[in-house]
């Protein structure tokens, strides 16, 4: 899938404006992220794109009687899923707009069905790019090494660590003040190599 062309308000570069991207879901981690890209990240007017990656269903469906209808069930229920997206996204605005985010773009990315977080992670890489992000924040899942070896075993591993080691902008992993008042073995930062977010003014 491709994304649009880098447009000339989203260059980044010689002067033009510093563009910050956050990832959003319905985790706690998530909404530590919005915060703190607002009061770390983000500078006074300027843009903060706020993007939710929509994974519809895969249709994986063997032939015989009901098939067809198996396969509309799918087709549907993905049709929900984007619609709930939109949704979700519109609350997403309004809680940045309350925090004090002066510029969200909500975006809702479709990725390929079923996708894993490389898929994911490559949407998200286009997507940024296409914009001229110089920094992307997204929330920590909070798994441990040996659950994220087991994840993504089956394509599910950590999308923040996929992001670390492919985008070519900065990437700001932000952990949530549940993560931060338990931490385990990571010294309570709540964001690496940032200062914590649950101490954001």
């Amino acid at each position: 899938r491709r994304v649009a062309q880098l447009s000339d308000r989203g260059q980044g570069r010689g002067g033009g404006l510093r563009m910050a991207m956050v990832l959003v879901d319905d985790s706690p981690a998530a909404a530590a992220a919005i915060e703190y890209a607002a009061n770390h990240v983000a500078a006074a007017g300027e843009p903060l794109y706020l993007v939710h990656v929509c994974v519809p269903n895969p249709i994986v469906v063997a032939g015989g009687p009901g098939a067809g209808l198996l396969v509309e069930q799918v087709h549907q229920e993905n049709q929900q899923k984007r619609q709930e997206a939109k949704e979700f996204m519109a609350e997403v605005k309004k809680t940045a707009l309350q925090i004090g985010v002066e510029n969200p773009h909500c975006t809702v990315l479709i990725s390929d069905p079923g996708a894993g977080h490389g898929s994911v992670g490559n949407l998200i890489r286009e997507y940024a790019e296409s914009k001229g992000v110089h920094t992307v924040v997204c929330g920590s899942r909070g798994l441990g090494g040996w659950k994220r070896n087991l994840w993504a075993v089956v394509g599910l591993g950590s999308l923040s660590e996929y992001l670390v080691n492919h985008l070519h902008c900065n990437v700001v992993v932000v952990k949530s003040p549940q993560q931060v008042a338990q931490p385990t073995g990571s010294k309570g930062a709540g964001a690496e190599g940032a200062p914590p977010a649950a101490k954001t003014d």
